[in-house]
């Protein structure tokens, strides 16, 4: 990567809505015309477009530029003319992101568009009508056992082993909301900018127990974009590039990865973070900003020990306001607020702020000297892409 540097030079994303209001794929063509305007390029630039169209309730008569957006249907619209363009059916933003960084850094492309965009459907979350039940999902699906239940047996473990409450979780989860309102792109910020007490935490319905409703991420409609371009090109574009420093993605581990044990997936998770970072040539000192992937909150004690930041069982101390905290912490934590304190994009509010925080554009969030900044997305500790901007070329 050293000889073959890329970075991100652009970032656009559209308005976010709980539902879909507004056709996804109207607001995808919002956020990618953003991210190439950003980028200081034109649609005629981008030789390159690349995407995760998979939904969370993909079904049977989905419509392209409704229900999900394909890179055709981007292509097709922005009357783009490509040399490559790729689908990856994979959840999440980390991967798209590392496939167009390979497309740069090996000559095939000079400018590629990445974009993440979420269709959530009206009606109630989750409800569906499957008439089967195949593979693993035939000793699930007909018990109602979908996330947030796949997962919570990860915290009731957690509890047992280290003796730790739902009562420790809530100042991280009121501090992740008060940064979520200061992120633009945050639907609590667009629509409903409330703040959240420990008492609202505590207080509100258990989803899935130990989850309450705050400790799941908030279903969306959005879309988020970004432009890749060399490191070489990226000098003479009006932003400072976010270089592309390393990235890390899990080994297969097929689809029982959601039913793991906790020591499973803590081993897992921290092969996973020790490769990110030796890749990276980095150590976990040298990280000024941290977005970790919280689609659930237990997620967040996990990653931060898998990584280093504190020993095992000690992240719920690690986590207090004033460790974490934008002004005055050691180790900001999720600035932009994440999939808690934004909504569900997939890995958008992770990567985008990390993008923005070594810009040095994150406004009312942006952390001083920021210089390194990790990002994890798409999915549980262990499963998820990584990758680590930094300020200045490998």
């Amino acid at each position: 990567m050293s000889s073959n540097t890329t970075a991100i030079v652009g970032v656009g994303h559209s308005p976010v809505f709980r539902h879909d209001e507004v056709r996804l794929g109207t607001l995808t063509i919002d956020a990618a015309t953003k991210a190439i305007e950003d980028a200081g390029l034109t649609p005629a630039d981008i030789d390159g477009v690349i995407a995760d169209p998979m939904q969370p309730f993909d079904g049977a008569g989905a419509v392209d530029g409704i229900h999900f957006v394909s890179p055709e249907y981007v292509i097709n619209a922005m009357k783009l003319d490509v040399g490559w363009y790729e689908s990856t059916p994979i959840v999440g933003l980390a991967r798209t992101i590392i496939e167009g960084s390979n497309a740069v850094a090996s000559g095939n492309c000079k400018a590629v568009l990445v974009f993440r965009s979420l269709h959530n459907p009206g009606g109630r979350y989750g409800v569906t009508a499957p008439t089967t039940a195949d593979g693993m999902y035939q000793f699930l699906s007909p018990y109602g056992l979908f996330p947030p239940g796949f997962f919570a047996h990860l915290w009731h473990r957690y509890m047992s082993k280290y003796g730790t409450s739902r009562e420790q979780m809530a100042p991280f989860i009121v501090n992740n909301r008060k940064n979520g309102l200061l992120w633009d792109h945050s639907y609590w910020r667009q629509h409903r900018p409330e703040e959240l007490t420990v008492e609202d935490y505590l207080e509100a319905r258990m989803i899935s127990t130990p989850f309450g409703l705050y400790d799941c991420d908030l279903p969306v409609q959005g879309s988020g974009a970004f432009v890749i371009t060399s490191g070489e090109r990226a000098k003479d574009l009006p932003h400072l590039p976010a270089y592309i420093r390393g990235w890390a993605v899990p080994g297969p581990i097929g689809g029982w990865h959601i039913w793991s044990p906790l020591e499973t997936l803590q081993k897992r998770a921290t092969t996973f973070a020790t490769r990110l970072l030796s890749n990276a040539d980095i150590t976990v000192d040298d990280i000024d900003v941290t977005n970790v992937y919280d689609g659930f909150s237990i997620f967040v004690p996990l990653w931060l020990e898998a990584f280093g930041f504190c020993g095992e069982g000690e992240a719920f101390d690690f986590m207090e306001p004033a460790n974490i905290a934008i002004e005055g912490g050691k180790f900001p934590l999720n600035t932009s607020g994440g999939n808690l304190g934004a909504g569900r994009m997939h890995g958008v509010p992770q990567v985008m702020e990390s993008v923005l925080q070594i810009m040095g554009r994150s406004g009312a969030r942006q952390v001083q000297r920021a210089e390194v900044a990790l990002a994890t997305a798409g999915g549980q500790p262990g499963s998820a892409g990584g990758i680590v901007f930094s300020s200045t070329p490998r």
